[in-house]
């Protein structure tokens, strides 16, 4: 051991290496740079990945099927025991008209009284209020009060982006239309019934906050019951939404073949984020391997300095396994220096955004700050990229250099 710490400090501890040490500074420095990069924006990307799903999963059922209500309820419970939660629900494409004459496309969606007062606990922490007289808008993180969501039989509660669109607000009555009633012949009443607003609610999801409005399963919407687009079935809440799959193969076991994971009703959007965070954690790579590249010429230009003193080396015993691993021992040490550095630097910088939030994003964003959340995986998978690459690098230089035969060492150095 102490004989390759000298041998490693005397082929590095030359005054005639300026040149080299400068360019191996710089190497270091890059890799940190590339390394810093990758953890911070990995890190940040897989935050707003979790707020998605978190969002997701407070607004969405885990698990939907569309089969007879009636008949395949029993089941469900019984598979479920205690770990989960089953409602009926029903879901129709709708109209939305206003007094004024503004049209919007909708859906209207059923919920049972216990499913309205659960999605109510769960969007608790992002109510919005409109004040009728101003227009102001008035946002409350952990309110006091939960929404109000014991609708009547003509009482709706409709999303917040779906309010905006067509200036309603709480208190105001609306038309909802079913889209069959325009196909009616003319003279013929279309399908309609008056609803008024009881609350406006927002759940941080674009696609139920711009288009879905809320009723008692029970008794709202009566009218429209008889529509074509109805849809009927059963939506399950689970405890850990992660055992989605685990419960639809055991649904599909006990013969309910209908039946979709939260994953897969928004597997286009987890396909996008996951494509998104590929792709850029394999560009922020590119950057790590550039800089890797520098460790090769910084290994070239040593050997270079070092040719005679290699040849010394092996004229007394040292063999070509040794020269090799003297200068991989050189490369992977810069390397890792660049790696780790650019570690620790990513995590602080983690640590300071998700402590401070320094970055405030406008208000037209669901988050107005940055979120981050650093896993173990990734970081480790950076650590072991980041010495792959370097290793890499010092192949080719350490092995030209463990080729050179003694005597031809000291005669290039004398000629």
């Amino acid at each position: 051991m102490l004989e390759r710490l000298f041998i490693l400090r005397y082929m590095w501890g030359s005054s005639k290496a300026s040149v080299v040490k400068t360019i191996a500074t710089l190497s270091v420095l890059g890799i940190s740079l590339g390394v810093l990069a990758m953890v911070v924006v990995l890190s940040v990307m897989q935050g707003f990945d979790d707020a998605i799903k978190n969002r997701l999963l407070g607004a969405e059922p885990h698990l939907v099927t569309g089969e007879n209500s009636a008949e395949v309820r029993p089941t469900i419970e019984k598979i479920l025991g205690k770990r989960g939660v089953a409602q009926r629900y029903s879901k129709q494409d709708v109209i939305v008209r206003t007094v004024d004459g503004i049209f919007a496309g909708g859906v209207a969606q059923g919920e049972e009284p216990i499913g309205l007062a659960n999605l109510a606990k769960r969007i608790r922490h992002n109510v919005e209020v409109i004040d009728s007289s101003s227009g102001a808008v008035a946002t409350s993180k952990n309110a006091v009060a939960p929404i109000d969501f014991k609708l009547g039989p003509k009482e709706i509660a409709m999303g917040m982006d779906l309010a905006r669109s067509i200036g309603v607000f709480e208190g105001d009555e609306v038309d909802v239309v079913a889209p069959e009633s325009l196909l009616l012949p003319a003279g013929e009443i279309p399908v309609y019934e008056k609803a008024k607003i009881r609350a406006l609610v927002r759940t941080d999801v674009p696609d139920i906050d711009s288009h879905v409005l809320f009723f008692d399963f029970g008794d709202g919407l009566k009218r429209l019951r008889q529509t074509a687009s109805l849809e009927r079935g059963i939506e399950i809440r689970l405890k850990n939404p992660d055992e989605a799959p685990k419960f639809a193969d055991k649904f599909k076991k006990a013969g309910i073949q209908d039946v979709k994971t939260w994953q897969e009703m928004n597997s286009a959007l987890f396909y996008s984020l996951k494509m998104e965070k590929t792709l850029m954690g394999l560009f922020l790579g590119l950057t790590i391997l550039v800089s890797s590249f520098s460790i090769v010429a910084v290994l070239v230009l040593l050997v270079t300095e070092k040719r005679t003193d290699v040849g010394i080396l092996k004229a007394i015993g040292a063999t070509k396994a040794k020269v090799r691993s003297i200068f991989m021992s050189i490369g992977l040490a810069l390397g890792l220096v660049g790696i780790f550095s650019g570690v620790v630097l990513g995590l602080i910088v983690c640590w300071l955004l998700k402590t401070y939030p320094i970055i405030q994003l406008p208000d037209i964003y669901y988050d107005t700050s940055v979120p981050v959340s650093v896993e173990k995986g990734v970081v480790l998978g950076i650590i072991l990229l980041g010495t792959l690459l370097t290793l890499c690098g010092t192949i080719i230089p350490a092995w030209r250099v463990s080729k050179f035969e003694p005597i031809d060492a000291i005669r290039h150095d004398d000629g």
